[in-house]
This record gives structure tokens, C-alpha cells and sequence, in this order.
């Protein structure tokens, strides 16, 4: 019985040529772009047909091709295949999904030549396309982390001997920054960074990024990543003084990343802290909400990756709060934090980011 598990295996290996300038195009075939639709891709990487643009729709018949490549992930076969190629313009985080395509498909991308020791991702069969067969045998690549002016060679193939009716859909993975929006202001992370900017209790001296509350919904773009040899991970807490007995808030994140983000109780500070008291995951592009009751004091809204692998700093979020309203003094006890409106919410908020320490 064949196994129909989540495989997306992304099999990493050292990349040898250099970038080099696009295949030879077949003249016929050069209609790949920003939206457009590609009769199908090309024979072999001679000819691959290059995709312009993303977001990409490119949709083929395999089975008038011929068998030029084949992967083991984790099966061979002897299917038809066609390629198309691409150069990214500056770095890039895709998703690449054969969902609506008709058979049993596999799909590997290789840098700068199609050779086995080139190979850099590979999917054969994806829950992502639907739990249950036919679905679950369809290949879906997500989070593909691409290099400008990189050249890399996308290949539709199938499982054993398949072939049919396929659709090709790439997608960049940019959570949106909407102009409202107040920037983190944190710089991006590297090798030996200590973060002395939101860094929390792992920072010394122990620092945050203040939010005073607000009638209007709150907006944060952010970035975060891995480190060191993928040892250490940017986290940042989000301080958060609700003056109400009980104020209910919400959270929401979308990353370019997997990400986690969670409510930490703070009213004993540091020494209290001994884990998320509520948290949420998801994968890369895709939005996850979290909703708390948070009682008069002191609490953090913390964001960082989820996991501690290969995830590029300054990798970007954009978190949307819901519900951070302050009292008015009713039943508010507490008034470090007063009830302001967004705009001086993101005054103060860039007027903390300009006393940001040094280093």
C-alpha cells in the first residue's frame, strides 16, 4: 500500500555551478508570466520554458512528453516530464502547488542545472492538497526559500508512470504591511546578534516593546529568524498594561515563516515566567488567531519562530491586535498606560525604537 503521509521532504544539497544565464528558449513556448496560462512547460532543461513573474499559473498535458528526470522522494518511476525555469529578482519565500492538477504528480526543483546533487526541494505526495485519495497524492512545496538572480529549474513529473492534466501555481509568501502599520524597528538578527532591543528575559538587561492600548486596532510588521548555526531564535515581547479587571484581547499572526505566538503572564515578572500561558502556531502564509482574557497587569504577547531551523533573519510577521482598550478609570486601577488614539500610539512606539541601546 502506498504511503500517503505529509511528505515534504526537502532534500538539501551543496549547489556546485555559479548563476548562470537563462536556458535556450523555445520561441513557441515563451508565454510563461504574471498570470498568464502555459499550454505546458518545456521538454527538457534546454528548452524549460522561463516563468517571468510570480504569482504564476502555468497549466500542461504530460503524457505527449517523454521521461528526462526523475527524483527518488522516496519513489522512482519512469513518468513523463516537462521543466520551466526561473530567476528571482531579489530573495524570495514561495509556495509551489500542483493541488488542481488531475493524477498522481511529483514535483522537484534543482539550482542552476537539473542533476541529482542540485536537487534542493522535492514533494510527492502533500496533505496540503487534501487529506484523503485522490488529493493526498497531488505535490505541494511550501516555503521554498529562493535567491536573487539564482537560476532554478522547476520540474512537473508524476508518480511511477503517471501523467495527465496538471496545474502549476507559484506563490510568494509576503505577509501584507499595510500602510497604517507601525514597524517593529528591531534590525534584522545574524550570527553572534544579542538582542538588546525586544528581547525580553533573554535580553540583559531585560527590555520589551511597550504597547499602550487603544479604541482602534493595533498593527505590528516584525521580522525574526535563526541564528548561530541554527542554535538561537529572535523572540519579541510585546508589552501590554491592560488596566481593565478583565480585558479580552486577540491576536493575530501571519509570517513569511512557521511561526508560534503566544500570551505570557508578567505580573511577577521575569521570575514568574515559566512558559507561554496560551500560545498558537502555524505554518508559513498562513494566519492563526489566539483570544485571552488577560486580568489587571502586566503581560507580554511574545513572537518568534516555531522551531529553531532555517528560517532566515529578518524573516517577516505582521501581528494585528484586536480589543487592547483602556478604562477610563471605572474599573481601571492601574494608570501607567492611558487611552490614546493609533496615531499616538505610534508616536510614542517610534519614540521608545529611538532609544534603542547600542550594538
Amino acid at each position: 500500500m502506498r504511503v500517503s503521509a505529509l511528505l515534504m521532504a526537502l532534500c538539501l544539497a551543496a549547489t556546485a555551478a555559479a548563476p548562470a544565464a537563462g536556458p535556450a528558449m523555445d520561441v513557441a513556448n515563451e508565454r510563461a508570466g504574471s498570470g498568464s496560462t502555459v499550454r505546458e512547460g518545456g521538454e527538457d532543461e534546454a528548452t524549460a520554458v522561463p516563468i517571468l513573474s510570480i504569482p504564476f499559473l502555468g497549466t500542461g498535458y504530460t503524457c505527449d512528453n517523454i521521461d528526462d528526470y526523475d527524483v527518488m522522494c522516496p519513489y522512482t518511476g519512469m513518468a513523463p516530464d516537462v521543466v520551466y525555469s526561473y530567476v528571482p529578482p531579489r530573495d524570495m519565500t514561495v509556495d509551489l502547488s500542483l493541488c488542481a492538477s488531475d493524477y498522481d504528480t511529483k514535483l522537484h526543483v534543482y539550482e542552476s542545472a537539473v542533476i541529482p546533487s542540485n536537487l534542493i526541494a522535492c514533494n510527492d505526495d502533500s496533505s496540503v492538497c487534501g487529506p484523503e485519495p485522490p488529493e493526498v497524492y497531488i505535490s505541494f512545496i511550501g516555503e521554498l526559500a529562493l535567491v536573487s538572480g539564482q537560476l532554478y529549474y522547476i520540474v512537473v513529473d508524476g508518480y511511477m508512470h503517471s501523467c495527465g492534466d496538471y496545474v502549476l501555481e507559484i506563490s510568494e509568501c509576503e505577509p501584507e504591511c499595510p500602510p497604517e502599520a507601525v514597524e517593529e524597528g528591531e534590525g534584522p538578527c545574524h550570527d553572534g546578534y544579542i538582542d538588546q532591543f525586544n528581547g525580553g528575559c533573554g535580553s540583559n538587561p531585560v527590555i520589551f516593546s511597550e504597547l499602550g492600548g487603544s479604541n482602534e486596532q493595533i498593527i505590528i510588521c516584525g521580522e525574526s529568524g535563526n541564528f548561530d548555526a541554527n542554535m538561537s531564535r529572535d523572540t519579541d515581547w510585546y508589552m501590554l498594561h491592560p488596566n481593565c479587571l478583565e480585558t479580552t484581547v486577540t491576536a493575530c499572526i501571519t509570517a513569511e515563516f512557521d511561526v508560534m505566538m503566544g500570551f505570557i503572564d508578567f505580573r511577577e515578572g521575569c521570575d514568574g515566567v515559566y512558559g507561554l500561558d496560551s500560545f498558537v502556531q502555524a505554518e508559513a502564509c498562513q494566519p492563526a488567531c489566539l483570544t485571552a482574557t488577560l486580568p489587571l497587569g502586566h503581560w507580554i504577547i511574545w513572537v518568534s519562530t516555531d522551531g529553531w531551523e532555517n528560517v532566515p533573519c529578518g524573516s517577516d510577521y505582521t501581528l494585528v491586535l484586536d480589543g487592547y482598550e483602556l478604562c477610563t478609570g471605572i474599573n481601571g486601577a492601574d494608570s501607567r498606560t492611558i487611552e490614546a488614539s493609533w496615531g499616538t500610539i505610534k508616536g510614542l512606539y517610534r519614540q521608545r525604537a529611538r532609544r534603542r541601546p547600542p550594538g
